[in-house]
């Protein structure tokens, strides 16, 4: 189970969760947030194919539409690695040193 601390969640783009979708690495979409399933989706009341064909995949309508009166991210929170993000910033490259100047003749 990942229980990430909310302090160390990160955000993920539509992208790499779409590379998530093997029983080895399992993640959906819920709400714009993550979870990593990969522990869960053979417990899944509804049986594990379900979460299998939304592996990678925005599940928040198909959440909403099986689960009337709780919504399943309330239940998974401990499963919540991160959010989605449109892009990631990349970090800044380290600057090069200048060249030192040149001896004087």
């Amino acid at each position: 189970m990942p229980l990430v601390p909310v302090s160390q969640r990160t955000g993920y783009t539509i992208q790499e969760v779409a590379e998530h979708k093997t029983p080895k690495s399992l993640w959906v979409i819920i709400n714009r947030k993550v979870y990593d399933v990969t522990s869960f989706y053979k417990w899944h009341p509804g049986g594990p194919n379900v979460l299998m064909q939304m592996g990678g995949k925005d599940a928040t309508a198909a959440a909403a539409a099986a689960h009337k009166n709780a919504l399943p991210a309330n239940l998974m929170w401990e499963y919540c690695i991160g959010s989605i993000v449109r892009f990631k910033v990349k970090p800044a490259e380290p600057l090069e040193p200048a060249p030192a100047p040149a001896p004087a003749p």
